[in-house]
């Protein structure tokens, strides 16, 4: 059942939308994507990663079997977009290899960039026993990205598991900073909601432009937060205690948006995507 007072104040803010002044980028304001369920790349696939949503590929992600020679994981980078690096170092056989970040390092202007390259290696095992790379077995790994979104440069991180020989690469989620040339720590999520671990019970799904959120218990003002993928704040509003409260989200543009419920004991938050 929609929540009728609710369905009010979105449809005036949707008839209001053309008229109102886009509100800047929030400083600091990381954003956050999770991918669920995770990206299982095997031999031979591709995953393309557009970060930002602007319909440019940052970077690929790959695995490759060379037949009782070797295999091998990957990461290219887009040959158009010469800003766009990897935290790596040189190594054995003269290739660039992404480096290992835990929780909580630093990204940004300091980090070791490669720019621009083709690939960076995150695993090679040949069938002789040699393996060379950071990545081999590594499990929820960070890896540093900066890319380029026109002339702005953004830092961002990607987590993600490797399998030991580099036959396959499991991508988690991942987040850049949407604040143009500021850094971020490696499994930083968005300001104010991933800091904070969930302790809502709440479900969210949207279907045909109509967001649901169910609260099966009762919360303490609890507040439903819509952010675009610049990290701007699009919609915001106190929701139904305990029960569902459908929100028509037909006013926003296609895209990815991160949809938060916070109240006192704690906050939710999930990405959806717009078609």
């Amino acid at each position: 059942m929609k929540n009728k007072a609710l369905q009010k104040k979105i449809n005036s803010y949707a008839a209001l939308a053309s008229a109102m002044v886009t509100p800047a980028i929030v400083e600091g304001q990381v954003i956050y994507h999770d991918f669920d369920p995770d990206i299982l790349i095997v031999a031979e696939d591709t995953f393309a990663l557009d970060l930002n949503n602007d319909g440019i590929v940052d970077f690929n992600l790959h695995t490759f079997v060379n037949a009782g020679a070797f295999t091998k994981a990957e990461v290219y980078v887009n040959s158009t977009q010469t800003n766009n690096a990897v935290d790596a170092s040189t190594g054995p056989l003269g290739y660039y290899y992404p480096r290992v970040l835990s929780n909580g390092d630093p990204i940004g202007q300091s980090n070791s960039w490669i720019a621009p390259i083709p690939y960076a290696t995150f695993v090679i095992a040949y069938t002789t026993g040699n393996v060379y790379g950071n990545w081999s077995g590594t499990d929820n790994g960070y890896m540093a990205m900066r890319f380029a979104a026109g002339s702005n440069i953004h830092y961002g991180w990607l987590r993600m598991d490797v399998s030991v020989d580099g036959s396959t690469i499991t991508v988690k989620d991942y987040a850049y900073q949407a604040t143009p040339d500021e850094g971020l720590n490696a499994g930083e999520q968005s300001v104010g909601i991933g800091s904070i671990p969930s302790k809502l019970a709440v479900s969210v799904f949207e279907f045909d432009r109509q967001l649901t959120i169910d609260l099966p218990q009762t919360y303490t003002k609890p507040v439903v937060t819509i952010m675009n993928s610049l990290g701007q704040k699009v919609f915001q509003n106190s929701i139904d205690n305990a029960g569902l409260t459908q929100l028509d989200v037909s006013f926003l543009a296609i895209g990815n948006y991160l949809v938060a419920i916070s109240a006192a004991e704690g906050i939710f938050s999930k990405m959806i995507s717009l078609h």
